[in-house]
């Protein structure tokens, strides 16, 4: 990524690059001015942001949860801790990586074709990104998009649509048909009905 950025050809089109121009200080000039306070706030609060008791009762820490208490212990300065962080594992790990492609790509390339005709499946490993975009494509992908669908067609479209929206109106619809065969606006038909529920009621009462 480092050499295809910012090393060979341009790969923009002339049209492309005819856009581009440099900015000018009406946008530098902030940068700049936040950039200096920045970096002087932190040089000074560095310690007492981390180790100190800036927070104070703001921030509980748990004595088996301590983490900074080992760095605190190494602590020599912000000045030191700065400096560490170029000698550090991932930053040497990096360097290496940019390193490795300078001399590989544009030193030795025939080092790097034995390399992946001897390597095959580690060069299709990495060249295939540990296949990540492939499981996510072939095994996440349909999965979630099959348990969309089932939770649409069985839970929206059977249950909320099917059981409740519309079960609910036909059931209401029936009910309706129902009672409107009851209300028939006779009065004997009215006497008949109060008899029957009469009958219902001693029976229940009696029993």
């Amino acid at each position: 990524m480092i050499f295809m950025t910012f090393h060979g050809p341009e790969r923009l089109d002339h049209d492309a690059q005819e856009h581009f121009h440099d900015v000018g200080w009406n946008m530098k000039g902030p940068l700049v001015a936040l950039a200096i306070p920045s970096l002087l706030i932190g040089y000074f609060t560095l310690g007492p942001l981390l180790f100190g008791n800036f927070f104070g009762n703001a921030i509980e820490v748990l004595p088996g949860h301590e983490a900074l208490g080992e760095s605190h212990a190494a602590f020599l300065g912000p000045w030191n801790w700065t400096l560490h962080e170029f000698i550090d594992l991932p930053l040497l790990l990096a360097a290496l990586g940019v390193f490795g492609a300078w001399y590989f790509v544009l030193r030795r390339p025939d080092l790097a074709d034995a390399a992946r005709q001897r390597l095959g499946w580690l060069y299709r490993l990495l060249i295939n990104k540990y296949y990540f975009d492939w499981f996510n494509e072939h095994v996440i992908e349909p999965f979630t998009r099959g348990l969309g669908i089932v939770l649409w067609r069985g839970g929206d479209q059977v249950i909320i649509d099917g059981a409740m929206v519309n079960g609910s109106s036909r059931a209401i619809g029936l009910l309706a048909l129902f009672t409107r065969q009851i209300q028939t606006g006779f009065l004997y038909s009215y006497a008949f009905w109060m008899i029957i529920g009469l009958v219902v009621m001693l029976g229940w009462f009696l029993l």
